[in-house]
């Protein structure tokens, strides 16, 4: 069969990887001038940077060992906490992150809890209630409230309860403590304490890993071509398409991406501190995460360079999409020197990257729209939406990867679940 598929992030690449094998003829069409989507990884001075702290991770035992074959991966263990209130708080959630808090924060934490247990909300009709029901109100304002809307760029009650369900999972503020009392094999993903990371070239490297067994097969990758609603008129010259491109380039749907600006900095000297990342859910700072890729494995960096990520979520062609670069360096500089981790004097250089298409919004009316433009997808027959962006749902890498291997089973008209979510539409 002939099939084209939009986008070479990891769910593309992965369906051309299984596809070719069976003999397929495939071609992929790529916007962007190279592959990886958000898993991609860029070279600045040397040095190896991610688009902000990404781990594999997986239940699938399979699918790890399928990976390790295409990329040698490492074992790593976790480390990231949130600044909050000039201190670093262990997240995810345990008992001493409560500990960690001023006094008073955490009894009123406590005595929140408490209350919400004995007059809970009625229904969890959006973030905010879904939240709130679980871990109380002083915890909702003091982190997941402001962190949220930091990122999604909405107040929390105009956002889905669906986000927190897949984000957060089925935790309360006491299963949080219960999961560090009593260890659970059935361990929601913000949870998951270690993970796999390629032993050189950055995340990026599985992309790479997938392209190289892709083109020795015969696919053909085409970069910097402009893909989108064009391309579905042309549908009948292919068996399949599958696209995981946004579905808002697909179709016209009144569906919205946040974007992503991340400032890579090089450093003259080494952080002292253990962590892989931080979140910084306060107004106060124009960041919402920062990371630390020597964490990850030192080998991505070089020649005694160090380095830090610096993550703002923000609206495309928004002030700070358009603002010039020396102007977001000197934001950053300015709120990294609150924290008192990095100084102006320690950056050396810097390098901007943007992603247009980051994370999918999820707003009160998200779930009627998609529906609607799956059921316009589904009358084509052939055309196939998959991934985080074709399907417009905050899935993970490994996600994205095991619905590619599973793509021809699919096409045969099989009905895939993984993990207990839709991750082909």
């Amino acid at each position: 069969m002939k099939i084209a598929i939009l986008g070479a992030g990891l769910a593309g690449l992965s369906s051309g990887f299984t596809l070719i094998k069976d003999g397929h003829d495939i071609e992929i069409f790529e916007t962007q001038n190279t592959i990886g989507g958000l898993a991609k990884s860029v070279i600045f001075e040397g040095c190896t940077f991610d688009i902000g702290p990404h781990r594999f991770h997986s239940k699938n035992k399979d699918l790890i060992k399928r990976i390790n074959k295409i990329v040698s991966l490492d074992v790593k263990k976790r480390i990231s906490h949130i600044y909050l209130k000039n201190k670093l708080v262990e997240y995810p959630l345990t008992s001493t992150s409560m500990l960690s808090l001023p006094f008073l924060t955490s009894l009123n934490i406590g005595l929140d809890y408490l209350k919400t247990k004995l007059n809970p909300f009625k229904i969890d009709d959006s973030f905010e209630t879904w939240v709130k029901n679980r871990f109380g109100k002083k915890m909702y304002e003091i982190y997941f409230g402001p962190y949220t809307e930091k990122v999604w760029g909405l107040k929390p009650s105009l956002i889905s309860q669906d986000w927190a369900i897949q984000r957060i999972g089925l935790f309360s503020l006491w299963d949080a403590v219960k999961n560090i009392l009593f260890k659970t094999e059935d361990t929601p993903r913000t949870y998951v304490s270690k993970f796999y990371y390629p032993k050189e070239g950055g995340i990026g490297k599985i992309a790479k890993g997938l392209v190289e067994n892709l083109e020795s097969g015969g696919g053909k990758i085409h970069l910097n071509k402009t893909v989108g609603m064009g391309f579905l008129k042309n549908r009948k010259k292919y068996d399949f398409i599958i696209s995981t491109i946004p579905i808002t380039q697909l179709l016209k749907v009144d569906l919205k991406y946040r974007a992503l600006i991340l400032l890579d900095l090089i450093l003259k000297e080494d952080i002292e501190i253990e962590d892989m990342w931080l979140y910084f859910p306060e107004k106060n700072f124009i960041f919402n995460r920062v990371s630390f890729p020597k964490k990850f494995n030192k080998n991505n960096i070089v020649d005694d360079k160090y380095t830090a990520c610096v993550e703002i979520a923000c609206n495309f062609n928004d002030k700070f999409w358009n603002a010039k670069k020396k102007v977001l360096e000197q934001l950053v500089i300015r709120d990294l020197e609150k924290t008192g981790l990095i100084s102006k004097e320690q950056i050396e250089s810097s390098n901007i990257i943007k992603e247009k298409f980051a994370y999918p919004v999820y707003d009160l009316n998200y779930k009627i729209k998609l529906e609607r433009a799956k059921e316009i997808i589904t009358k084509m027959k052939n055309v196939i939406l998959l991934g985080r962006n074709g399907l417009f749902t905050y899935n993970n890498m490994d996600h994205s990867i095991e619905a590619g291997f599973k793509i021809k089973e699919f096409i045969k008209g099989f009905d895939i679940k993984i993990e207990k979510g839709e991750y082909f539409g």
